[in-house]
């Protein structure tokens, strides 16, 4: 895997030192706890006091700041930045090239599209699932619209 331990040099001119993930080999603070399961691409940073749970990706690019927590199972496309003290819920999606303030709430689940911009403190909800009465089925039917059917019709 090459070197395990990195040095960069922030913008104020002070060393920081991030450790390879093992997978992906991103480059994580030791200040940060990132599960074995999570994948960290080898051009994104996670910083210190974050958490990255497991079955998460962090894709290329992408920077997790100090303080964020990132739930289980949670897709953070490429270039995404999550500022800091934020927290994002289990199976969330970031799209790619979005900015996410800092102290942000985003709810389990939630979409965030690509090129989004989410201000400092939002709070985001996750999409409202539509229940289906028991015994309906939905179809697809021309023009993208769907209708509803009994399960008596649909044999």
């Amino acid at each position: 895997m090459g070197r395990v331990n990195e040095e960069v040099e922030d913008s104020t001119g002070t060393v920081v030192k991030y450790r390879r993930h093992a997978n992906g080999s991103g480059l994580v603070s030791p200040r940060a706890r990132v599960q074995p399961g999570a994948f960290v691409s080898s051009t994104a940073y996670v910083e210190a006091d974050a958490r990255v749970g497991d079955g998460s990706s962090i894709g290329a690019g992408s920077w997790i700041d100090q303080g964020v927590t990132i739930g289980e199972r949670v897709f953070v496309g490429q270039n995404v930045h999550v500022g800091r003290d934020s927290m994002v819920g289990s199976g969330a999606r970031l799209g790619s090239h979005s900015r996410i303030g800092s102290n942000v709430q985003i709810a389990s689940g939630a979409r965030i599209e690509p090129d989004a911009v989410v201000a400092d403190d939002a709070v985001i909800s996750a999409p409202v699932r539509q229940e289906h009465a028991p015994g309906q089925l939905r179809r697809r039917v021309s023009g993208g619209r769907s209708s509803r059917y009994s399960a008596e019709e649909a044999a």
